[in-house]
């Protein structure tokens, strides 16, 4: 039955994939402690980050909805800078919106780039447009463009 194979392979996507990746951003997304002077620490010791708000990029693929978004707003709240790919000029615009209302402190406006991964050309665009306005390097890259055929459990566009 299709219909059951299509639901062992999201719930496999979801148990394997979905739910580490969550994981990880949480603990990304965690600003604790990671270590301290022995006698020189104090209860009350600062937050240390490997990255620097407000400068740090992540680029979250994907990202104008579920999982993608997500990822993307929690990596927002932590001040990085944000470049979100989307497959439509709506969708990418609709998303870097509900950004911006979703984490109102922003240090840097979020951005979105057009990808649809399925085309080279794409990949390749987004390369070198990431290359032009991210001359630091990318600090966080979250996978998580994928596809649908229209019309499956997966609802694609």
């Amino acid at each position: 039955n299709h219909a059951l194979a299509v639901r062992a392979h999201v719930h496999y996507l979801v148990r394997y994939m979905v739910v580490p990746l969550l994981r990880a951003v949480s603990v990304l997304a965690a600003t604790r402690p990671v270590f301290s002077r022995g006698a020189m620490a104090t209860s009350a010791a600062p937050d240390v980050r490997w990255w620097t708000p407000g400068k740090s990029v992540a680029v979250v693929t994907g990202a104008n909805k579920g999982i993608g978004f997500e990822c993307a707003r929690l990596l927002a709240e932590q001040g990085f800078a944000v470049k979100l790919t989307a497959r439509t000029h709506a969708a990418g615009s609709d998303a870097v919106a509900r950004l911006a209302r979703a984490v109102p402190q922003l240090p840097v406006a979020p951005a979105y780039y057009l990808l649809e991964q399925r085309e080279p050309e794409s990949v390749e665009a987004l390369g070198v447009a990431l290359e032009r306005d991210c001359p630091e390097g990318v600090d966080v890259l979250v996978c998580n463009a994928g596809f649908a055929f229209r019309g499956s459990t997966f609802g694609a566009d």
